[in-house]
């Protein structure tokens, strides 16, 4: 369902979670990466995943910012403002 939204309208920021009901958080970043629909657009990963390896598997692929749960309404509100002005 977030692609398709994305399809039809540019968001200003992308916030997702790693675990989704039929499409993960990485395979939504690799898919609107390849169909360019993130090109200025950050991407913020909030997720429970908190190894090492998912962060860095992460953040290799492109995507902008992580943030493992929970995270305080400070932390979150901090990101999304740093994301805005990328």
């Amino acid at each position: 369902m977030a692609l398709e939204k994305l399809r039809m309208q540019k968001a200003d920021l992308i916030i997702s979670d790693w675990h989704m009901p039929k499409m993960d958080g990485l395979q939504l970043f690799k898919a609107v990466k390849k169909e360019k629909l993130i090109e200025g657009t950050p991407f913020l990963m909030v997720t429970v995943e908190d190894s090492k390896e998912k962060v860095v598997e992460a953040l290799k692929v492109g995507i902008h910012d992580y943030m493992v749960k929970p995270v305080s309404k400070e932390s979150f509100e901090g990101k999304v403002k740093t994301l805005l002005k990328f």
